[in-house]
């Protein structure tokens, strides 16, 4: 997939709906995936995730990115909003990992608590 395999999964998705969303949309998409790129090379780089590969997600790699958004302190909304894109990239890459997580409650994101369980 490359040097930056999350980088090349986001592209491939923004390429496949551009028929469907506007270009306003797709740039906002855009920003947040860009974002959720740079830290999961950070988190890549530091050793808290094994791969940088959506593809190879698993739940640990979820739960590192997920804290680290928790951590930098956005709005539940916001945090919403990427846990969504990481979804829809992950997806993209036939991984289901934050669907599961998701139904089996292992990360919640509502409008008044932000967890992890474990």
């Amino acid at each position: 997939m490359g040097r930056c395999p999350f980088v090349c999964a986001y592209r491939r998705y923004l390429k496949g709906v551009r028929a469907r969303l506007s270009q306003g949309t797709i740039e906002e998409r855009e920003r947040k995936l860009h974002y959720l790129a740079r830290m999961v090379q950070s988190l890549n780089s530091d050793g808290r995730m094994r791969s940088s590969n959506p593809a190879r997600f698993v739940e640990d790699d979820i739960i590192e990115i997920f804290l680290a958004l928790k951590e930098t302190g956005i709005a539940c909304e916001t945090l919403r909003k990427h846990v969504s894109m990481l979804k829809v990239i992950t997806r993209e890459c036939r991984n289901t990992v934050v669907d599961e997580m998701l139904a089996k409650g292992k990360i919640i994101v509502e409008s008044l608590t932000v967890m992890v369980g474990l």
